[in-house]
């Protein structure tokens, strides 16, 4: 089973009734660069040796043993002083029991180097777990790495002590084990994601042992954040930035940046060029907003967040309304239509239809449009307005439009028709009908 895409990987078969197949794939120790670039199986079929001579700048060889009905996870074999590319080839023994592992740039004058490792069967088998707390820490911070040191089978409690290493750098050496279990802290693990390998000493009754442990360190970082303009309407784009600068470390910040506005996610960016990153969006809730950029931290920095201001004020609308029938006799059902729109996108809410200090009717917006029916109109020439209410969503804020002057209803009595008003100073009972 590859790690990761690209990275490697070394597959076991087996062979059953004279036919060939696919046993298990053994899975890399940290981040594989070329696992299995070179592998060594003993002839017993229960020890696997493979190099990854590229991984963490200096070389790997992790040991795997077979354990019916499964493989061990990887045991890295301790890398020696001066490794250049570790594991470039590897051997074992018929048992399984000594190893050896080649380096072609190893060696006090980088001229080549070849380690043999050896099992010490006279003694009983050991097992180490190792621990390093916290997992995730910033450059130049402690952490604690603590080990319990066990035998492989039956009672007893193993003494001496656990060096810690990661890759060619000594991290600390634990005090002599008590109750098999020790600790101790340190503040030089070289940054990265990597592997902390435990190696057991031994002692006068068990065999030295060795296992590994996942760590992440990173060095700090800080996020400033801009928005061009600071202020716009609901719907308009806005440019969100975001700079990232290291607090420490000679790497560059890579990676991305995401711009949110409490659950709203607005946009995120492509990678960063020289420390930068932008991107755009226009779906900023209305309201005074604080944005935050939220940086993805990399393989050498950990991730960070800054924060800005941004006022998103409600979008502009264009109401327009509709009467029917436009004459009609006073106490008459009349029917009032709107269509509101806006260029920030359909908006929602209620339309008040009114004349004068009269409100005729009240409708709910659905996509764009209200309706609804009224037989109150008072009688003469109307001014029907729309004094629409706010929108029940934040997310389509139209604002109210301009005043439009509806149709003349009147109200006929005797000797007038509906569709003509008595003229001013008429004979007409103009008092009982309000003429003007």
């Amino acid at each position: 089973m590859e790690d990761r895409p690209g990275k490697g990987a070394a597959t076991v078969f087996t062979q059953t009734a004279g036919a060939w197949a696919q046993n298990t794939s053994l899975a890399p120790v940290g981040t594989p660069a070329q696992f299995g670039a070179a592998v060594a199986l003993s002839a017993n079929g229960t020890t696997a040796l493979v190099g990854d001579p590229t991984a963490a700048t200096f070389g790997t060889a992790t040991l795997y043993t077979y354990q019916s009905p499964a493989w061990s996870a990887g045991l890295p074999l301790a890398v020696t002083p001066n490794a250049g590319a570790f594991g470039t080839a590897v051997a074992l023994s018929s048992d399984g029991t000594p190893a050896a592992v080649g380096d072609p740039n190893g060696g006090a004058l980088g001229t080549g180097a070849l380690t043999v490792f050896s099992f010490d069967s006279t003694k009983a088998p050991s097992k180490v777990s190792p621990v390093a707390a916290p997992v995730t820490s910033l450059a130049g911070a402690s952490v604690n790495y603590s080990a319990t040191v066990t035998p492989q089978s039956g009672p007893g409690t193993p003494g001496g002590t656990v060096i810690f290493t990661m890759g060619l750098t000594t991290l600390c050496t634990t005090p002599t084990l008590v109750a098999g279990a020790g600790n101790c802290n340190a503040t030089n693990t070289p940054t990265g994601h990597g592997v902390v390998v435990a190696t057991y000493s031994g002692d006068a009754t068990y065999a030295p042992s060795t296992a590994g442990a996942p760590v992440v360190v990173n060095y700090p970082s800080s996020t400033g954040v801009t928005t061009l303009p600071t202020a716009s309407a609901f719907g308009s784009t806005v440019t969100y930035s975001a700079t990232i600068t290291p607090q420490s470390g000679p790497w560059t910040p890579t990676g991305t940046v995401t711009f949110t506005v409490g659950v709203v996610t607005l946009c995120t960016t492509t990678p960063l060029v020289a420390e930068q990153a932008s991107c755009t969006a226009a779906n900023a809730p209305v309201g005074s907003d604080t944005v935050t950029g939220t940086y993805s931290g990399d393989a050498n920095f950990a991730g960070s967040a800054g924060t800005t201001s941004l006022a998103v004020s409600r979008a502009a609308s264009t109401t327009t309304i509709a009467v029917s029938p436009p004459t009609t006799q006073l106490g008459s059902a009349v029917a009032y239509a709107a269509t509101v729109t806006s260029g920030a996108g359909t908006p929602t809410g209620t339309v008040t239809f009114s004349v004068g200090g009269t409100t005729l009717c009240i409708a709910g917006l659905a996509g764009g449009t209200a309706g609804c029916s009224a037989s109150n109109a008072p009688a003469g020439a109307d001014v029907v307005t729309r004094p629409r209410a706010p929108p029940r969503s934040p997310s389509t804020p139209p604002t109210r439009g301009p005043r439009r002057r509806a149709t003349t209803w009147w109200a006929p009595t005797a000797g007038w028709s509906s569709s003509e008003p008595p003229a001013r100073g008429s004979s007409g009972p103009c008092p009982d009908w309000g003429c003007t």
